[in-house]
C-alpha cells in the first residue's frame, strides 16, 4: 500500500541538468611573482558589481589564474568548497552554481599551463575567460653575475 501511495502522490522531481565535470581548474597566480605558490584555486566572483577571480580557500581577489590539473571535479564540488570556506552572503544559489558550471566549461577549453583572465561578456553570467599567455616561466631567476 505504501509503495502505491508513494507512486501516486510523491512529488515529481524536475529532471536535473547533467553536472559539468572536468579535471582542469584555475589556480591563483600573480604574473609579477609567478613562482609564488598561493595554494588556492580560484572561481569567478561578481559579488561587488565587479567580476574577478576569488580564492576558494582564502577569499583573496586575483587578476589571473593558471590552468592546472586536478582530480575530477564538478560544479557541486566547487560550490561546497566555497560554502565551507566563505562567510560571504550568496544572493542566488542557482545563479552561483550555474556560473560555476559555465566557468568549468570555459576552463576545459584551455590547455594546462595557460594563463587566463576574465573579460566582460554579454551572456547570462556576464563573463568569458580569455588566454593571456600560453605559458609562464615558474623558475626563480638568479640575478647574481
Amino acid at each position: 500500500m505504501t509503495k502505491l501511495f508513494n507512486k501516486l502522490f510523491a512529488k515529481k522531481q524536475e529532471p536535473k541538468a547533467p553536472m559539468v565535470t572536468t579535471k582542469k581548474i584555475l589556480s591563483a597566480i600573480d604574473l609579477d611573482i609567478p613562482h609564488k605558490d598561493f595554494k588556492d584555486f580560484v572561481y569567478v566572483s561578481n559579488d561587488s558589481n565587479e567580476i574577478h577571480f576569488k580564492g576558494i580557500k582564502k577569499g583573496k581577489e586575483f587578476k589571473y589564474g593558471i590552468v592546472t590539473l586536478t582530480s575530477t571535479i564538478s560544479e557541486n564540488d566547487v560550490f561546497k568548497r566555497i560554502i565551507d570556506n566563505s562567510n560571504d552572503k550568496i544572493d542566488s544559489v542557482d545563479f552561483l552554481i550555474g556560473s560555476i558550471a559555465y566557468y568549468l566549461e570555459e576552463v576545459s577549453r584551455f590547455k594546462i599551463g595557460n594563463v587566463i583572465a576574465i573579460k566582460p561578456a554579454d551572456n547570462e553570467f556576464g563573463f568569458e575567460l580569455e588566454k593571456v599567455k600560453e605559458r609562464v616561466s615558474m623558475t626563480v631567476k638568479n640575478k647574481l653575475p
